[in-house]
């Protein structure tokens, strides 16, 4: 999902409680659409916001995630260079033997 579609959902919640609160107090049609419209793009930047806060922290994630492929292919790599030079240091010695 990641990012996308969170400043919709904040948006979405937002207006569903306060249609709810609007329809319980009893607010006249342009009251309420007038309340709604202003909650709605309110609520629609705070999630652009929090969308673009959570982008970066991915990102971070994403490159914490390729620094560990990285290291532990490196790691794979000297591993088996260090197993190739040690049967080749046993074969030296079996035939010098």
């Amino acid at each position: 999902m990641k990012a996308k579609w969170i400043p919709a959902l904040i948006m979405l919640a937002a207006g569903f409680i306060t249609s709810i609160v609007l329809i319980i107090n009893q607010y006249s049609n342009t009251e309420a659409f007038t309340i709604l419209l202003v909650v709605l793009i309110v609520f629609y930047i705070i999630g652009l916001i929090v969308k673009a806060i959570a982008g970066r922290f991915l990102v971070i994630e994403e490159e914490e995630e390729e620094q560990e492929d990285v290291e532990i292919s490196e790691n794979e790599q000297s591993e088996g260079e260090q197993k190739a030079d040690n049967e080749q240091a046993e074969s030296e010695q079996h035939d010098g033997e």
